[in-house]
């Protein structure tokens, strides 16, 4: 598999996003008044390797350009349950359409055993 650039990306996730129906989220248009605002935190779920964070930034703007989208933690860093990976803030309503979008659709963990797999593969042969 080649590398993705941008607009190969952009299409990934503006697909993912009508899968998702975001735009037609009953449930938060019922619920949160559009001018409410706040902050959210992506949090890690279990042990291992970031990977995807940039794409999960790209759904939050996709999905409202005016979302301040942090991120506090690196691709290749290792994570552990709790730790907070990116903050993001601005429009609930917004953050709500996005989330599950950028969870189910950009952000991989890799577990430790994937990534001594990946440490033991990028070692050079011996000499």
């Amino acid at each position: 598999m080649g590398i993705l650039w941008g607009k190969q990306v952009e299409q990934i996730v503006d697909s993912a996003l009508a899968e998702d129906s975001v735009w037609d989220d009953v449930t938060t248009e019922a619920l949160i008044p559009p001018t409410q605002v706040g902050k959210a935190y992506l949090c890690g779920k279990s042990e291992g390797v970031l990977a995807g964070i940039g794409v999960a930034t790209m759904v939050f703007h996709r999905v409202d350009s005016a979302l301040v989208v942090k991120e506090l933690v690196a691709d290749g860093s290792r994570v552990h349950p709790g730790d907070r990976l990116a903050a993001i803030e601005g429009k609930v309503a917004s953050i709500l359409r996005a989330e599950r979008a950028a969870l189910r659709r950009s952000m991989w963990k890799l577990s430790p055993e994937q990534r001594r797999s990946l440490q033991i593969h990028a070692r050079p042969p011996p000499a």
